[in-house]
């Protein structure tokens, strides 16, 4: 693979991981906020396990009120 390609490419894949973060950030953060910071609620809303939300919410940095 050309490095050239492999550069852009590598930039392009960062960008949409940075993405997706941003995305699953928003979508965790109005959960919570919807369901007052109620984890149960909010990962039944997320049709997620709860372990997997707490998880989540620590690998992203997430605050809980």
């Amino acid at each position: 693979l050309n490095p050239i390609l492999w550069v852009l490419s590598t930039k392009d894949w960062l960008l949409n991981l940075e993405r997706s973060m941003s995305f699953a950030i928003l979508m965790i953060a109005r959960a919570l906020a919807k369901n007052r910071g109620n984890l149960t609620r909010c990962a039944e809303e997320l049709k997620i396990a709860r372990s997997s939300l707490y998880e989540l919410i620590e690998k992203l940095g997430i605050a809980r009120k």
